[in-house]
């Protein structure tokens, strides 16, 4: 049944990309993206180790059946949810967004500025970590270096860069962007791929590239065509498996980086064998570990999440024991989703470990886990229907989801729900002060009457 299970993912893989892109004509529809990734999760990891026959030594035949029919199971309403979201609408290169049709240039020049506000608070916070450990060579002198800040509040808002990326496409539009421009753009990255580029870090990566993608394609109302996309995705998940690999070789200075590597499909091939290896940290190994555990001993039907919502966003120097007075200490490692353990058949479980959406949705919600998938899938094409038929902060909307993606998929719906919140509450904040009066507000569903700048012709939305 395991094999069963892996190959119907498979096909479900294949179906998603080819569906998002030939039903709804669209490379950038949420199934495009999300199924590849799952695909690795969920079909490449555990067939590699499952044909090594080394995924045996640690699951019998029963619990590797169980925990892959799971993983059927969510993937399919995922899809399901994704179709269901998408409402049938199809994108069109010669049909404008809402907001693209009817905005004034007087808005675009403000869309500029609440680019440069939010991406001024993302350099300024990520400068200021720099400086905590000596500047930027210290920082990055080191494996997995990186800035420091003692509050978490001000580590996570440096991720303000990647809507201000957005925000600097959106503000030029079709023109493309200009000379000085790129010089911006430079610092509006330094957060995100340069950090992640330098620390070897698979998020801040994925991040800041899936910005510059989101941001150039959607603003310019274009598309890439399948076969970019599922080269620059291979190309991307090369690198980010790169970066874990060789993490501990990648900083400043290093013999590595100086081009003393071994050749480049030799690294991608030690990287893709080290990926696939059966040990405590692997996704598939943790993930299927998580979903029997928690089998066993209950399931926390939603508490964790609703921590994570009220209780997290206070600071820890107000409430530093904040998660152990509402019972939820757990949290504290491995976002709640297994514990460290001793265990002498399934060996120490490092901390750090992220089981993959499908493993935490199980984790907090039982077989209740498929109903939320579909409700994932749902909200990934909601996100898509808004950001073709509206746009404005709906296409900011849409790329924090694309560029959150992998958290979702490869982590945590923690890992994204945090980040979702800071990166959009701050934006949202941004965009409604330099927002127009005649532009409606991103929450509204009322009809309104807008003037197009260049003529007195009123048109109704």
């Amino acid at each position: 049944m395991f094999e069963l299970f892996t190959w119907g993912i498979a096909l479900m893989v294949v179906a998603g990309v080819l569906w998002g892109t030939f039903r709804h004509r669209d490379t950038l529809h949420p199934l495009v993206y999300t199924m590849p990734m799952i695909a690795f999760m969920y079909v490449i990891q555990p067939y590699q180790l499952y044909t090594d026959r080394t995924l045996q030594l640690w699951f019998s035949g029963a619990e590797l059946s169980f925990v892959q029919g799971l993983n059927f199971a969510c993937t399919a309403t995922f899809f399901l949810g994704c179709i269901v979201g998408s409402k049938g609408l199809q994108y069109d290169v010669r049909r404008s967004d809402f907001f693209s049709a009817l905005s004034p240039e007087q808005w675009r020049r403000k869309l500029f500025w609440a680019a440069i506000v939010l991406g001024g608070v993302a350099f300024a916070l990520y400068a200021y970590g720099l400086s905590n450990v000596g500047g930027f060579v210290a920082a990055y002198d080191s494996p997995k270096g990186g800035g420091w800040a003692a509050s978490g509040y001000l580590r996570d808002f440096t991720i303000l860069s990647v809507p201000a990326v957005v925000l600097l496409f959106m503000s030029r539009g079709t023109t493309g962007l200009k000379k000085w421009d790129y010089v911006l753009l430079g610092g509006l990255l330094l957060p995100t791929l340069v950090h992640g580029l330098l620390g070897a870090r698979r998020g801040p990566t994925f991040m800041g590239i899936a910005a510059l993608a989101a941001g150039w394609y959607l603003a310019q109302n274009r598309r890439p065509s399948l076969w970019q996309v599922l080269a620059g995705g291979a190309t991307v998940g090369a690198l980010l498996l790169l970066l874990v690999t060789f993490r501990g070789e990648i900083y400043l200075g290093s013999y590595f980086l100086l081009g003393g590597g071994p050749e480049t499909a030799e690294m991608v091939e030690q990287a893709f064998s080290e990926t696939t290896e059966a040990e405590g940290g692997n996704e598939f190994v943790y993930g299927s570990y998580t979903v029997l555990t928690a089998r066993e001993e209950g399931f926390y039907w939603g508490k964790r999440y609703l921590t994570y919502l009220f209780v997290r966003p206070i600071p820890s120097a107000i409430w530093p024991t904040k998660y152990q007075d509402v019972g939820m200490g757990e949290l504290l490692t491995n976002a709640g989703t297994l514990v460290e353990s001793s265990d002498p058949v399934h060996g120490n479980i490092p901390v750090g470990a992220a089981p993959g959406f499908i493993g935490d949705l199980y984790v907090e919600f039982g077989w209740g886990s498929v109903a939320a998938a579909f409700f994932l899938g749902w909200f990934f094409a909601f996100g898509w229907r808004r950001m073709l038929t509206r746009g404005g902060l709906w296409t900011v909307f849409y790329s924090v989801q694309m560029v959150l993606s992998l958290y979702l998929i490869a982590q945590t719906v923690e890992a994204v729900l945090v980040r979702f919140l800071v990166t959009l509450i701050p934006t949202v904040l941004a965009w409604t002060y330099f927002r127009p009066s005649q532009i409606p507000p991103l929450w509204s569903r009322s009809r309104h009457a807008l003037k197009i700048s260049s003529s007195k012709e009123e048109v109704s939305v």
